[in-house]
């Protein structure tokens, strides 16, 4: 869920980042999209920051390898996620800006939420205010119901 509205998407991002490739210093370019450093990653992908060449937006881009995805349950979830996703515009859910495919990989562009994750924000702060937690609920409870309204399932 997103919940950027504090956040100056154009501000510097934290120096403990590492560079998307380690090998390879150099900037690669998807799209309209210059592919900086690596944010986090997950089973399938690595998620980038990434600058938008023209606007200079910043952005995540989901990088999926298309080696690292062998199953059919697999494949159908991830297309699941990017139709579903790209249906999401709530100002608590994290936007699907657009997709990228390469012979190797997919990029998938979405908004930028310069703080993290929730649960890494929650773990960093230890204790939150009850003032903070009642925000971040509603926020949670405000995107939740925006999907069951419009009948969305997420995975």
């Amino acid at each position: 869920m997103a919940s950027n509205s504090t956040c100056n998407n154009n501000s510097s991002t934290a120096s403990t980042n590492k560079p998307a490739n380690p090998a390879n210093l150099d900037e690669k370019i998807i799209g309209n999209f210059t592919i900086g450093l690596k944010l986090g990653q997950g089973t399938f992908s690595n998620v980038c920051l990434g600058i938008h060449n023209i606007t200079s937006e910043k952005v995540a881009i989901k990088i999926l390898s298309k080696s690292k995805i062998k199953h059919k349950k697999d494949k159908m979830r991830i297309e699941k996620e990017i139709s579903l996703q790209k249906r999401f515009h709530h100002p608590n859910i994290v936007q699907q800006y657009s997709i990228v495919e390469t012979s190797s990989n997919i990029y998938i562009i979405t908004e930028y939420c310069c703080n993290g994750e929730l649960f890494d924000y929650i773990v960093k702060n230890k204790r939150l205010s009850e003032i903070e937690a009642c925000r971040i609920f509603r926020q949670l409870i405000c995107g939740l119901e925006y999907i069951h309204k419009n009948k969305l399932e997420y995975i």
